[in-house]
């Protein structure tokens, strides 16, 4: 009998949350999206920063990066 009360107190107070919480989290996102995210993309565009290195190069013959090959394959077996 008190499961059954609990269980229906638990149901309704998620269909009471469950909108609440959905519109805190498109509110916080839009936050982090319009007030961080954009300004610091603004930003970048002001000063031509490219931290990916997407701009495309005409003289370059390749995008390749060489990397030092490491000395021993055996340590790939040994990742944490």
């Amino acid at each position: 009998m008190i499961i059954r009360i609990i269980k229906r107190i638990g149901k309704m107070l998620s269909l009471i949350t469950k909108p609440i919480g959905m519109a805190i989290n498109v509110l916080v996102l839009s936050v982090f999206y319009f007030f961080i995210l954009t300004p610091v993309g603004l930003v970048f565009k002001i000063i031509c920063r490219d931290p990916l290195k997407r701009k495309f190069k005409e003289d370059v013959p390749t995008y390749w990066i060489p990397r030092k090959q490491t000395k021993d394959p055996e340590r790939y077996f040994h990742q944490s």
